[in-house]
């Protein structure tokens, strides 16, 4: 009796016998091939709900803080990377995320905008919004808005999820079909309207769909680099003169960590940005220079990939070195 190529199923031919025990064998055969393959589904069903789609937020689990507060109470003000108050909260930086009070008025809590038009071939599909809170008090809500940038109106804002309890929590929303009819800005939105309500997150996402797909963070790395797109502040230790004539020194120029989103605005954190001049051989070492000495002016060359520094000097000409205060300086490229 021939045999299967695959399975090994007995096969007769036209001069075989055939008796039960051989179907029956054919049979157990084909049911163990069969509970493999359907094993193996179960097995691929498993991994496809462990998929996940990209996370459209940038610094999701608030773990960059750049600006280096623990504590953030401005109104409507920028906090821990791309995360911006809304009305008057308290944002607290704790250890897996950010703790909000939502503020003596009420309302208050954190925005993400997105850039200009970043959703315009979109229209008409699903987005889903999730977070994760812990030790919350109140009812919160999660949602979204649009802005119409060139009318100044809100033109999108459907019904928050309620939220008042720890966990994971998500809500899906339907682009409007002719969102790329105008300049729009979408905005990410969990607040408590409710005063003096607390609540911990953890993480927050924003995916295309209609499925809140499992959270996967980003290295640390990358949601820096990401962050620094829109700010980051100066850590060089000394720069080195490129150019000194009629009383003006430029450094060389130096370039951002990540290429910015536009040419940022730069903003000096501290009264005495130079803490030291010298030169190679050390035959000049100015410590904590005078403003005579040394006094930063507008800088030189600026755009979104690097900048150089000026300064007004009475010193005499030579090859000098700077050395700058870390975190001398701020450079905003932030949506405002």
């Amino acid at each position: 009796m021939k045999l299967t190529s695959n399975y090994k199923l007995k096969k007769p031919d036209g001069n075989d016998v055939v008796n039960i025990q051989d179907l029956n064998d054919n049979s157990d055969k084909i049911d163990l091939e069969i509970k493999k393959v359907n094993s193996s589904l179960k097995d691929c069903t498993k991994n496809i709900d462990q998929l996940s789609n990209p996370n459209l937020l940038i610094n999701k689990e608030f773990k960059i803080n750049q600006r280096n507060q623990e504590i953030y109470n401005k109104a409507n003000n920028y906090t821990v990377d791309r995360w911006i108050s809304f009305y008057n909260p308290t944002i607290k930086v704790i250890n897996d995320g950010i703790q909000i009070n939502s503020g003596t008025e009420g309302n208050g809590g954190i925005r993400q905008y997105f850039e200009d038009n970043f959703f315009n071939n979109y229209g008409n599909q699903d987005i889903t919004l999730s977070i994760k809170t812990r030790n919350i008090n109140g009812n919160w809500l999660l949602g979204l808005y649009i802005w119409n940038i060139e009318t100044d109106k809100n033109v999108f804002e459907p019904q928050p999820k309620t939220i008042n309890s720890s966990g994971v929590h998500s809500i899906t929303f339907k682009l409007p079909e002719n969102i790329n009819t105008y300049k729009s800005r979408v905005t990410f939105l969990f607040y408590s309207q409710e005063r003096n309500k607390i609540c911990e997150v953890n993480y927050a996402k924003l995916e295309l769909g209609s499925v809140a797909t499992p959270f996967v963070p980003r290295s640390y790395g990358e949601e820096l680099a990401l962050c620094q797109r829109y700010y980051f502040r100066n850590r060089w230790f000394s720069t080195r003169i490129a150019n000194f004539g009629s009383g003006i020194i430029t450094t060389q120029s130096y370039r951002y960590p990540a290429t910015m989103r536009i040419t940022p605005t730069v903003r000096p954190l501290i009264d005495k940005q130079v803490q030291a001049i010298r030169t190679m051989d050390y035959s000049v070492n100015i410590v904590n220079p005078s403003v005579e000495q040394i006094k930063p002016r507008q800088s030189g060359i600026i755009n979104e990939e690097m900048i150089d520094f000026q300064f007004d000097s009475n010193l005499e000409v030579k090859d000098y070195n700077l050395e700058i205060k870390d975190y001398a300086y701020e450079f905003d490229s932030e949506i405002y």
